[in-house]
């Protein structure tokens, strides 16, 4: 996984990831899902809710 796919996966969403050189491919990996999934369902009522 391409640190840099993740840093732009998340600035269309308008987050901002540093420092993430040091993690192994697993972390990386469920980091970028974790942010594709915010991203689909960032909207969801049942998402905010769960984030407050």
């Amino acid at each position: 996984m391409k640190i840099q796919k993740i840093m732009q996966t998340a600035s269309e969403i308008g987050l901002r990831i540093n420092k993430l050189d040091d993690l192994d491919e697993k972390t990386l990996q469920d980091i970028h899902q974790a942010i594709i999934e915010y991203k689909e369902n960032r909207n969801d009522v049942h998402i905010i809710d769960y984030m407050w």
